[in-house]
């Protein structure tokens, strides 16, 4: 994934694909951002991703791509100043989402722009995490 990186400056933040591929978004089109913990830790099946949905398109973001350090800042930002910021879990990703192994899916989500309606496939589906 080193070809992959994600970078937010001047209000906007920034995605470039291993294929060239750039998507760009304000900040302040940004309508949630979810850091999604999917799977189950008892089965060992877990895995942690971003989610970002704007209005046309949603991010999904691996833990470890580059800059996500960046994205955990703007999380912490988003979680004080708005009500866009969640932490949310998700029993199982869907397929499509996923990486793959040869033809087999994967449990790690593939960084990768999805058009919006994507994100209705779990929106309900998704259970808020609250820290006390």
């Amino acid at each position: 994934m080193a070809n992959h990186k994600i970078s937010i400056e001047n209000e906007s933040i920034s995605l470039f694909l291993k294929n060239s591929k750039q998507s760009q978004q304000k900040i302040s089109d940004l309508e949630s951002f979810y850091s999604l913990i999917s799977g189950s830790e008892i089965v060992g099946n877990n895995s942690n991703c971003d989610l970002l949905v704007f209005k046309d398109e949603m991010w999904l973001i691996p833990e470890f791509t580059s800059g996500s350090d960046e994205l955990m800042r703007l999380f912490e930002q988003l979680n004080k100043e708005s009500n866009k910021a969640f932490t949310a879990t998700l029993d199982n990703l869907p397929y499509s989402w996923r990486t793959t192994l040869f033809i087999l899916p994967g449990i790690e989500p593939n960084l990768q722009v999805l058009p919006r309606s994507e994100f209705d496939k779990i929106k309900g589906k998704l259970m808020a995490v609250e820290y006390k």
